[in-house]
């Protein structure tokens, strides 16, 4: 049976709320009314569970390239990591990707190495990438490697589309 959110006024005058259950919602009004209260709003509330789009939480293969793209060009550039992943941040449609991106820069900023800080978003960044990230950490070679992954994550989608199509 369906439940339903009502705002009331009651006998004595008092606003106040709750949930009803009722087979309809005509029903649930006549009811409250029967109780001496005068209904404001009466709304079904939806029992079926919410559906959450995987696209919603999801970076599409495009995405990271260009992400680690502009990321090398950045790094090559001279620009220091935290601002480089602020602009790209501020330049990303996506907002799950720009709040994973801004809590890398967190990570970041604390003292968190960036392959620490993108090992939190395995769905994003696999074993391969933050290896890949660590290795050019160490190395000082961060720009070059991110040039190599971009590459690298532009073939697996150009795989992917193919088993697709």
């Amino acid at each position: 049976m369906p439940q339903f959110s009502y705002n009331i006024i009651s006998k004595d005058g008092h606003k106040s709320s709750g949930l009803l259950t009722s087979p309809t919602r005509e029903a649930a009004v006549e009811s409250l009314r029967l109780q001496g209260a005068k209904p404001l709003s009466v709304r079904e509330v939806s029992t079926k569970k919410p559906r959450f789009t995987l696209s919603a939480h999801k970076v599409k293969l495009r995405e990271l390239v260009i992400f680690t793209r502009e990321l090398s060009t950045m790094i090559d550039a001279g620009v220091p990591l935290p601002r480089g992943l602020g602009t790209l941040a501020d330049q990303t449609e996506n907002k799950y990707f720009k709040g994973v991106i801004l809590g890398i820069n967190r990570d970041i900023e604390s003292g968190v190495p960036m392959a620490d800080a993108m090992a939190k978003y395995p769905t994003i960044f696999n074993s391969v990438y933050v290896n890949m990230i660590r290795a050019g950490e160490a190395g000082g070679i961060l720009d070059d490697i991110l040039k190599r992954l971009a590459t690298q994550v532009e073939k697996d989608s150009a795989i992917r589309q193919k088993i697709h199509s």
